[in-house]
This record gives C-alpha cells, sequence and structure tokens, in this order.
C-alpha cells in the first residue's frame, strides 16, 4: 500500500511539472523585434518594435508589400512596470528571443546597469550577447524611424552597426560585455551613440522608394488599434505619419559616449574610437587620411598586432602602444617606395592618435575603458610592486574604495590617512570635513601640478552674505584664517624656490601668531559659537587681523 501512495505522489508531481512547463503557442507570443529605454522624471518609458501578427511566426506569410511592424510605448516608475504594461496593453506574451538590440536613451542612469537590464538578465529567451547602443537624443525617437515598405527595421539598424563597428568606428558593446565593464571599480564603459538625421527627399529629386539603403528609411504604417489602453502609465501606439512620406531618416554612428559612474564623461569622434578598438584589440581594419607630397591621400589600415606598455618616467605611468600596422594605399598612383614611406608616416601617425586618445580617456575623462589596473596589476607586477614595496616600508596601507564608504570610514575615524578623491568628490567632503572639525574658514587649499606650478586659496571662496554686508558699509565678522594661511603656504613655497629664508620665517612666524591669537581666545565669532575656550572674546574682521599683527 505504501509503494502504491508513492508512485500515486510521483504521478501527481509529474503532472504538475509538466502543467506548469507547458509551453507557449507561437499564436499567444508577441514577437519582440527591439527595445528602448527612456528615463526622465515622470519615470521610465519602454519602447517596443514589435511584429505585427500578420507579420510574425513560421506559419505565416509575410505580405513583402507590407510593413510588418510596429510600435507601442509605455511610461511606468521602473522598466519592470513599464514592461508589464506593454504585455498586458497586448494581451500576449513578450518573446523576446528574436530581439535585434537594446537602445538606450542619452538621459538614461546607467550607475547601476545590471539593475535596469534585470529584465533581460532573467529572462531565459533572450540572448546576452544582444547589442547595446545609445541613442543620441531619445530611443522612443529612434525606434519610430520612418522604415521601407517591406523592410524590418532593426535588421537593417543592426547591418547599420556593424558596418560601423567592421570599420573600427564603433565601439563593440554587447549586454554582457557593457555589464562587465560596469562592474569595475569606477564602473566606466563606452557604447556607439546613433544619431538621426532626417533629409527632404523631394529637395535630392526624385527617388525610389528605399533606394537609398539600409541607412535610410520611408514611411511606416499606423496602428489599428490606436490609442493605449488600461491603466496605470502612458501608453501609446504609433506608426507613420503620411504628412512625413517625404522625409527619410538618416542613422549613422559619428561618436561614442565615454560612461564613468553611470554617466556620460565624454565622446570620441571616429578616429578616436578607431584608436580604443585597435588597443583594446576589438578591431583589426580601419581607415585613415595622411597628407604626402602636399596631398591629402585615403589609406586602408590592418593591424599586425598591438602591445600596450607601461612604464615609470618621472613619477608617473607613463603607457605606450606598440602597435604595427599595414597600410594599403587607395589609388595606385604610388611606387613601392612610396607606399612604404606612406606606410611608415602611417603607423607613426595612429600609435601618436592612440597614445593621445589614451590620455584623453584616462585622464581628461578619468574613465579607465582600458581597464588599465588590471593591465598594471596583472602584466606589469614591477610597475605595481614598486609602489607597493614603497607604501609597505613606509608603513602605508593602499586600497581604493566607492566614495560612500569612504565617507563612512571618515565620520567614525581619527585621522592618520591620506584621502585622494576624484576633483568633485574633494570639493565636497573635504567641506564636510573642514565644518565636522570647527569651520570651513580654517582650511586652505593647495593645488600642485606635475609640471612644478602651485596655487594656494581658502577653500571657501568668497563669503558671499559677509560681502554684500561689507558694500554696506556694515560690520562683519569674518574668519580670514583660511586667506592667512593661503598667503603663508605661498610666502613659504615662493622661499623654497628663490633659496629665500628670511621670507620662510616670515610665513612661520605668521602661521604662529594666528594660532596664539586663537589660542589666547581672541577669535571671530563662528570659532567663538564652538570653543571650549571659556569667555572668549568675539572680534570682527578687522580686530582680528590686528590682533594677529600685534603677536608678530
Amino acid at each position: 500500500m505504501k509503494r502504491f501512495t508513492v508512485w500515486i505522489i510521483i504521478f501527481l508531481l509529474v503532472f504538475v511539472s509538466i502543467g506548469n512547463d507547458r509551453s507557449i503557442e507561437i499564436s499567444d507570443r508577441t514577437l519582440v523585434h527591439a527595445v528602448g529605454i527612456d528615463q526622465n522624471d515622470s519615470g521610465c518609458t519602454v519602447t517596443l518594435q514589435i511584429f505585427k501578427s500578420d507579420g510574425a511566426g513560421s506559419d505565416t506569410q509575410i505580405d513583402p508589400s507590407k510593413t510588418n511592424t510596429r510600435i507601442i510605448s509605455n511610461t511606468a516608475p521602473t522598466f519592470n512596470e513599464a514592461m508589464s504594461l506593454c504585455e498586458n496593453q497586448l494581451g500576449n506574451y513578450l518573446f523576446i528571443g528574436h530581439n535585434q538590440v537594446i537602445v538606450i536613451g542619452s538621459e538614461t542612469d546607467l550607475s547601476n546597469p545590471e539593475d535596469l537590464l534585470s529584465y533581460f538578465i532573467r529572462n531565459k529567451d533572450n540572448f546576452l550577447g544582444i547589442d547595446i547602443v545609445m541613442a543620441e537624443n531619445t530611443a522612443k525617437e529612434l525606434l519610430n524611424v520612418q522604415i521601407p515598405t517591406g523592410t524590418i527595421t532593426m535588421e537593417n539598424f543592426k547591418e547599420i552597426v556593424d558596418m560601423y563597428r567592421d570599420k573600427g568606428t564603433a565601439i563593440p558593446s554587447s549586454m554582457v560585455d557593457f555589464i562587465n565593464q560596469c562592474k569595475k571599480y569606477d564602473k566606466s564603459a563606452a557604447l556607439p551613440v546613433v544619431s538621426l538625421n532626417k533629409q527632404d527627399e523631394s529637395s535630392q529629386g526624385e527617388q525610389k522608394e528605399g533606394e537609398q539603403g539600409g541607412g535610410q528609411s520611408g514611411g511606416q504604417e499606423s496602428d489599428e488599434q490606436g490609442g493605449g489602453q488600461g491603466g496605470g502609465g502612458g501608453q501609446e501606439q504609433s506608426g507613420g505619419n503620411e504628412s512625413q512620406s517625404n522625409q527619410a531618416s538618416i542613422i549613422s554612428i559619428e561618436k561614442n559616449a565615454v560612461i564613468s559612474k553611470g554617466k556620460i564623461v565624454g565622446e570620441l569622434n571616429p578616429q578616436e574610437t578607431q584608436c580604443v578598438n585597435f588597443i583594446n584589440d576589438r578591431t583589426n581594419y580601419g581607415m585613415t587620411t595622411v597628407e604626402y607630397e602636399g596631398s591629402k591621400t585615403g589609406v586602408h589600415l590592418t593591424k599586425r598586432r598591438s602591445k600596450a606598455k607601461v612604464e615609470i618616467k618621472d613619477n608617473k605611468i607613463i603607457y605606450n602602444v606598440d602597435l604595427s600596422i599595414v597600410a594599403t594605399v587607395d589609388n595606385n598612383i604610388y611606387t613601392k617606395s612610396d607606399q612604404e614611406k606612406i606606410a611608415a608616416i602611417v603607423e607613426k601617425q595612429i600609435k601618436k592618435q592612440c597614445e593621445d586618445t589614451f590620455n584623453k580617456v584616462m585622464f581628461e575623462y578619468d574613465a579607465d575603458i582600458f581597464d588599465l589596473c588590471r593591465l598594471i596589476r596583472h602584466y606589469y607586477p614591477k610597475v605595481h610592486l614598486e609602489y607597493k614595496d614603497k607604501f609597505e616600508k613606509a608603513g602605508i596601507e593602499y586600497f581604493y574604495t566607492l566614495i560612500d564608504d569612504a565617507v563612512a570610514r571618515v565620520m567614525k575615524s581619527e585621522g592618520g590617512y591620506i584621502w585622494a578623491c576624484k576633483n568633485y568628490d574633494g570639493d565636497v567632503m573635504s567641506d564636510m570635513v573642514s565644518s565636522a572639525f570647527g569651520s570651513l574658514a580654517m582650511m586652505t587649499s593647495v593645488l600642485v601640478s606635475p609640471d612644478g606650478y602651485y596655487e594656494y586659496e581658502a577653500a571657501h571662496g568668497t563669503v558671499q552674505r559677509h560681502y554684500y554686508k561689507h558694500l554696506k558699509g556694515e560690520e562683519t565678522s569674518t574668519n580670514s584664517v583660511a586667506t592667512i594661511f593661503a598667503w603663508t603656504g605661498a610666502l613659504r613655497k615662493r622661499g623654497e624656490l628663490d633659496g629665500n629664508k628670511d621670507l620662510m620665517d616670515f610665513a612661520d612666524k605668521l602661521e604662529k601668531a594666528t594660532i596664539d591669537t586663537i589660542e589666547a581666545g581672541e577669535m571671530t565669532k563662528d570659532l567663538a559659537l564652538i570653543t571650549t575656550i571659556e569667555n572668549p572674546t568675539v572680534l570682527n574682521s578687522e580686530e582680528f587681523i590686528k590682533a594677529i599683527a600685534k603677536r608678530l
């Protein structure tokens, strides 16, 4: 009896599991061909390019005389909610196994791409190697581009993107690559930016429909159902516009966006993008122009090898590119000797462009899309260990941490460390530290350049409220300690550079006189409010400076 009961239970479990794993019929699916994501103050807008019911499925004959795609769009607080609205609106299961591309609007927050793209990561139908591109404006605008009759928009779109990648002027960007890049410490990555330009066909003379190839598009059918359905989010279904049927939309990729910490920090032109792809081994082909004997000549490039070299020079990390290029001249008017000379010029030119591009991205945009930290740590251990050994000998522990963790450490720390910040983080966090220790007016900022230039200034800048009172002739009690120490720092450095000991001694005496004045209980109002000295004397700005002068 027990054995019979066990078999009954097994049978029921198998039956339930089969019923739950029932495959979805193709007639119950809506085939998604492209997904657009835009974010703004209203929430997340999802735009889907989908197959029409009469143009989807292996059992349906596609009518080449009609377009077989349409657009729907919904807005909700999150991406997943917007996708649910799309699914509810269509009444079908959204099948994204045919999806060709994910288009991201330029205003979309990319600080957490895993969360943004979680729908695709979790969906078993999705291809993780799907292309991701950025729209110059909005993804919705790009997916609504008018298309030639009888074509599938995103297949043509993908061909255009692939064309630019083959030329080396677009950054290869699959979803997996993009997410992995954004997992790095500075969350840096790069994406091709797709631009959409419209041209009036009537100004170009009569042209046949679709004659201008994959980069252009014609008219698109309107959806039969019209406006949105359901509640909750903003819904929209759209098609073409007959009044715009005389316009052709041209898709191009003229730049690539550099992203760091979820924001666009800069752009790469086609030549710079080609250099990035050469350095990262993402392409072996490209094109450039070179000036030879007074005329510009187009040259096809084939990369034979590239190797990144890192070295320390004058206490700085220097990045060099060892690049070998085969250059093929466009025309046949040059002799073999000329072609060899052109090849040498091109190779030198490309190496210089690669190094300039690297410096621009790393030091101007502050984005490590080359994964330089990993390169140094794994492939140039001598460089890594040279700094590591120096730190260990000095008893210094070096580590990298995110800004939120750094702030938490500062709040509970008693000091004893150097905090190296990015520029904006340094501006904000140094004000926080100085305020926590008493007054922003006690902090001096020192700027040091690699070329030996120095600038000393009061970190707080102009105290606007006090300045306006001063203009009215009113009395102020402005703390001038930071300004005084900015001057003493500058004078001391000038004395060091000129070998002027008297000037250096004066700077030391002025600083001591300032500190002695405060410790004697004579101070400005901001310090009097927080001091532990009993019965301090509150001085105005002029009285405080005179009190310091008496102690010099």
